[in-house]
């Protein structure tokens, strides 16, 4: 069977297009079992490039990756193929997880797939190939003529390691890894996260699961597929994906040992605060670690561990940032503006708390309200959320009208944020650059977007002429 897998990003303004583990999962599973797989991404609505697609490669069955921010464009794509193509049409991902209901308004879909998709979905082409029923396959929702029939959610896949490893191919993986500043390789050890913080999907699914989606494969699966990647693609260092790659010492320092002697590459990876001591700092830095990524997200107390429910303090971050640096392991702190009940004070706290622990590189993201979140519900049942509309938490917008802080203000302290808290000579020019407004924007986010592109091709084509290869 010809599978069509659809990737809907539409927002490159800001950051380098990304691997998708779920698409390379399902994508590998289905060619296990002889399916014929391809991918299609499309950053913004065009009908062309769809059409030369399916008249290409003349798919039986259709799979749309769906996250939030996209919905309007995958409305968008969903009724051009059902009108022209009348092709089964799958939504899987984050949002038809936590809106089933939502999505399955979505006239030409023949359904959705909720949670993890790669055995439900290879279940799916099986019986469409076979001619047989598929109407109670688990963890789908199906639309037959007006009647919905609503499946259970099957347990997530207990062990990862029966998993193929996901395909890279369907992405031109080498391309991607060529765009990027940094040539990264990137790798999953595990699934999930037992931690409940307000704005994120995973306390969610922890309840979906029933407490069941914290996953790891074994040691010995992740060095063969680090091994594999080695041999087949160019880059200069791995960078691991785990929501927290330190949440089981002993996995880490067990891992760093056959990493240190198998691999011998360096690597990122992101931790909690709460979950790194000088221990495992040292052993990371010994096995070629040279990059940790933490959230602190608000420096104001109340906001982030009463709002956030983050529950780390003050003296944690310092500690885990200190530490870092001590070994010579640079650092990236992720924060978060424009949270409910922010307002200029408690951002100007999360300024001041960069400024102390002094992070390596700085990441601040306007929030967004996703479904399936508890802010999300929160900020419906305020009536904050605006009909304001955002491709990606990357562009400095809120789309919150908040009582505490003005959607203005918010953007404001996004464009400044990096320069007030490195305290740069620019400083005086990017404040009155991020007054005046252009485009439905800052001038100083417009110019800075623009900067962005010119520095990747400067960079791109420096590393061409250079012959600069990276590691195999």
């Amino acid at each position: 069977m010809n599978i069509l897998l659809i990737y809907p990003v539409e927002s490159l303004q800001f950051n380098d297009l990304g691997y998708n583990y779920g698409l390379g999962s399902i994508a590998a599973v289905l060619k296990q079992a002889k399916h014929s797989v391809e991918l299609l991404i499309l950053h913004r609505w065009d009908k062309a490039k769809i059409d030369k697609k399916i008249n290409g490669y003349a798919p039986d069955l259709i799979g749309i990756y769906s996250a939030s921010d996209q919905m309007q464009l995958i409305k968008q794509c969903v009724g051009y193929l059902n009108n022209k193509y009348n092709l089964p049409i799958i939504l899987g991902g984050p949002h038809p997880t936590v809106a089933p209901a939502e999505c399955m308004k979505i006239e030409g879909l023949m359904g959705i797939c909720r949670g993890e998709g790669e055995f439900p979905f290879l279940e799916l082409a099986d019986a469409l190939e076979k001619n047989k029923d598929f109407s109670r396959i688990k963890n789908f929702w199906f639309n037959f003529n007006g009647q919905i029939i609503k499946n259970d959610i099957r347990p997530p896949v207990e062990d990862l390691d029966s998993l193929p490893y996901p395909d890279r191919e369907i992405f031109d993986y080498q391309k991607i890894i060529n765009r990027r500043l940094f040539k990264d390789a990137e790798v999953m050890c595990s699934r999930g996260c037992p931690y409940s913080c307000t704005y994120c999907i995973n306390s969610f699914l922890n309840k979906l699961y029933q407490g069941k989606f914290l996953r790891k494969r074994s040691i010995k699966n992740v060095i063969d597929e680090l091994k594999q990647l080695k041999s087949g693609y160019k880059f200069e260092r791995f960078i691991f994906h785990d929501d927290i790659f330190t949440m089981e010492h002993s996995y880490v320092i067990d891992f760093c040992k056959e990493y240190k002697r198998e691999i011998n590459l360096p690597f990122a990876i992101n931790a909690r605060v709460d979950a790194v001591d000088e221990e495992i700092i040292r052993i990371l830095k010994d096995a070629g670690c040279v990059m940790i990524l933490m959230g602190i997200e608000s420096g104001n107390k109340y906001i982030r561990n009463m709002i956030l429910q983050r529950d780390i303090t003050e003296e944690q971050i310092s500690k885990a940032f200190k530490l870092c640096t001590s070994y010579n392991i640079a650092t990236v702190a992720y924060n978060m503006l424009g949270v409910p009940y922010e307002n200029e004070n408690s951002i100007k706290d999360t300024i001041d708390l960069n400024k102390r622990i002094r992070p390596t590189f700085l990441s601040r993201f306007v929030f967004r309200p996703y479904p399936g979140t508890e802010l999300y519900d929160l900020c419906q049942e305020k009536g904050w959320i605006s009909e304001r509309r955002v491709k990606s938490y990357n562009e400095g917008e809120s789309i919150l009208d908040l009582p505490t802080i003005s959607k203005g203000k918010i953007r404001y302290y996004h464009n400044i944020f990096a320069q007030e808290v490195k305290n740069s000579f620019l400083l005086p020019v990017v404040k009155i650059l991020a007054k005046v407004n252009i485009q439905d924007t800052s001038l100083y986010l417009f110019l800075y977007s623009y900067y962005r592109k010119i520095r990747k091709v400067i960079y791109m084509n420096h590393s061409l002429t250079q012959g600069k290869r990276g590691y195999r």
